[in-house]
């Protein structure tokens, strides 16, 4: 609404839109304006900047918008991904033993698992591996390809990627 009026206004200041005719005293009629060949260039380089200061205000705005602010969101993905760092250092090798240690020195990374991995239901071990490939992302809503291995035996036993999260079935183990 703020834009629309700004643009009603800008044309009738600039007299684009004029509000009534140019009338003359006399004959009530509008006036006839015949002009050499001079006031004729005159006019075109007015009328001209008219239609540049239009494009320009059109311009301006647009720019004048009020942009959402975006800075609140990183924000908040910094504290989702510290919350998963804060919840996998649980499970970690002083917690539960979910995994071992982690070789991110090329990608895919590997995440040696350990043996409170195996004991955990299915959807556990996924809900574990998806959550550290958002941590190893760093983002809530983006993922890390990792290669599962197991940490006794460096053989490996599954991988999250694109078709999400797959354990091999021969070097499975379940508690």
């Amino acid at each position: 609404m703020k834009t629309f009026v700004f643009v009603i206004l800008m044309f009738f200041s600039i007299q684009i839109v004029q509000t009534r005719p140019a009338w003359s005293a006399e004959s009530k009629q509008p006036e006839a304006k015949t002009a050499p060949a001079a006031a004729q260039k005159s006019e075109r380089r007015e009328s001209m900047k008219k239609f540049v200061l239009v494009i320009l205000m059109f311009l301006w705005s647009g720019v004048d918008q009020a942009q959402p602010a975006w800075g609140n969101e990183f924000k908040q993905r910094e504290a989702k991904v510290a919350e998963y760092k804060k919840w996998l250092d649980t499970l970690g090798p002083q917690g539960s033993q979910f995994w071992v240690s982690l070789d991110a020195r090329r990608r895919p990374h590997k995440l040696y698992l350990g043996e409170g991995f195996y004991r955990a239901d299915f959807q556990s071990q996924e809900r574990f591996i998806d959550t550290f490939s958002n941590y190893l992302a760093g983002h809530p809503e983006k993922f890390m390809l990792i290669d599962l291995f197991d940490a006794g035996t460096n053989n490996l036993i599954g991988e999250y990627g694109f078709g999400g999260f797959k354990l091999y079935a021969k070097q499975a183990r379940t508690g």
